[in-house]
């Protein structure tokens, strides 16, 4: 990063990649599960620059090596402070039996 706090997009985007994400994090209402003012700030525009410049200067699957790397490192610094994951709506308990097996009476 530059001493004023600005991102270094030439030198390493993917680390301005990380470092978007970072500050996306403090935007983050882990009581409302939702970015502080819908989103909207540093972080989102930090987050599309980055992404913007990384597909400028590289192939889609290196992005998507990249994006993949720092979103991993994201989460495992950052996953306890943005809350528990939240249980998906459509989730239904398997059955124990697969349909096509069970016997009709």
């Amino acid at each position: 990063m530059w001493p004023n706090g600005a991102p270094s997009a030439v030198a390493s985007p993917a680390a301005w990649l990380r470092d978007a994400l970072a500050l996306a994090a403090l935007q983050w209402d882990a009581c409302h599960r939702a970015p502080l003012l819908d989103g909207e700030g540093l972080g989102l525009g930090w987050l599309t620059a980055a992404l913007r410049r990384l597909f400028q200067i590289h192939d889609a699957c290196v992005v998507d090596d990249l994006v993949a790397g720092a979103l991993h490192t994201f989460r495992l610094a950052y996953l306890d402070r943005l809350g528990p994951p939240r249980r998906r709506r459509d989730h239904r308990p398997r059955r124990a039996t697969p349909r096509h097996t069970r016997t009709h009476t």
